[in-house]
């Protein structure tokens, strides 16, 4: 979650990934980690194609395949103000970490996507964040 999403104009996101039985089994253990100011440094040329959805788009229920990168090295703050420098190679933390890094610039992953693929977005109303009454 970026610190834009929630109307807050600030260089902020917060990661939280973490495995778990519902989901993908390459999903790395990384636990809840805050990016304050981050620069990306780097980029890898070798990407992939993965399906991402956005709690900004559609209530998270719109899901759209979109090419990245492999490896992303970026510089922050941590939560303790002191500077990090991470390199990051698995290819999901890397998604995420430049999936919400686009929304500190004002981008949604449908930006990212490639118009061929928009015939093949994806709906699913069973993971609408809205509260049900």
């Amino acid at each position: 979650m970026a610190a834009p999403q929630i109307g807050i104009s600030q260089r902020v996101f917060i990661v939280n990934i973490t495995p778990n039985n519902n989901y993908r089994l390459d999903v790395p253990k990384i636990g809840f980690r805050a990016y304050l100011n981050p620069e990306i440094l780097a980029v890898s040329s070798e990407t992939n194609y993965d399906t991402e959805g956005c709690l900004s788009i559609f209530y998270g229920t719109l899901y759209g395949r979109i090419e990245r990168s492999n490896y992303v090295k970026l510089k922050y703050l941590d939560v303790d103000g002191e500077e990090q420098i991470e390199e990051i190679s698995q290819h999901f933390h890397a998604r995420v970490v430049l999936h919400e890094n686009d929304h500190l610039d004002g981008k949604i992953f449908l930006q990212r996507m490639k118009p061929e693929d928009f015939s093949e977005l994806s709906w699913d109303e069973n993971l609408d964040i809205r509260k049900k009454t």
